[in-house]
């Protein structure tokens, strides 16, 4: 096993897939009613010049503005809809494929283009995206009070990144024959077996 094997493709794939998988944690859905309490939670900050007493005030607001967010607020994870859990086993099935291609790459394993492993990266991270593009336009437009929040952008950039870099490795198999043919490039001298 060499990671030199791997193409700039494979590398950019893996590590936006890793990306995607902690951005999944993040808050990718609020309410307006949670905007507005994470708003309350930013003003309600003490700062040290009131008396004992009205910091305790202070605290008081933020954790209970804190707490209505965090009621509002949905990750990859807890959202519930149909289109939430297809998003979210699409979102996972990018992560396993990117790193699986990542790692037969550098195992040295041979596919002939077009089906390769890098080539179901790039389809399954366009599903997902085109399944979460989908899901954050219906949400913001068929629920009142809905808003989409920063997590599920960075997810598309995620995504974008692993489409892209899954293309990449495709179009690098495709041109440099030796990748198909000898499953990759020459590991290092210390590597090679004695001939």
């Amino acid at each position: 096993m060499s990671f030199l094997r791997l193409t700039r493709g494979d590398a950019l794939a893996a590590l936006a897939a890793l990306a995607l998988l902690m951005v999944m944690a993040g808050d990718w859905y609020t309410t307006a009613q949670g905007e507005e309490s994470r708003r309350i939670e930013r003003l309600a900050e003490p700062d040290g010049t009131e008396g004992p007493e009205n910091q305790q005030i202070g605290r008081e607001q933020q954790d209970e503005a804190s707490r209505s967010a965090e009621e509002e607020e949905q990750n990859a994870w807890q959202a519930d809809g149909a289109v939430d859990r297809l998003v979210l086993i699409a979102c996972l099935a990018t992560v396993a494929l990117a790193l699986l291609a990542a790692g037969l790459r550098a195992l040295g394993r041979r596919y002939e283009p077009p089906f390769t492993p890098s080539g179901a990266v790039a389809v399954a991270a366009l599903v997902a995206l085109a399944l979460l593009a989908f899901r954050m336009i219906e949400r913001t437009a068929g629920e009142p009070g809905a808003a989409v929040a920063p997590g599920a952008f960075l997810a598309v950039a995620a995504l974008g990144l692993v489409a892209f870099g899954g293309a990449v490795a495709l179009r690098a198999e495709r041109s440099r024959p030796e990748l198909v043919a000898s499953g990759g490039p020459p590991p290092p001298e210390a590597e090679r077996s004695p001939e």
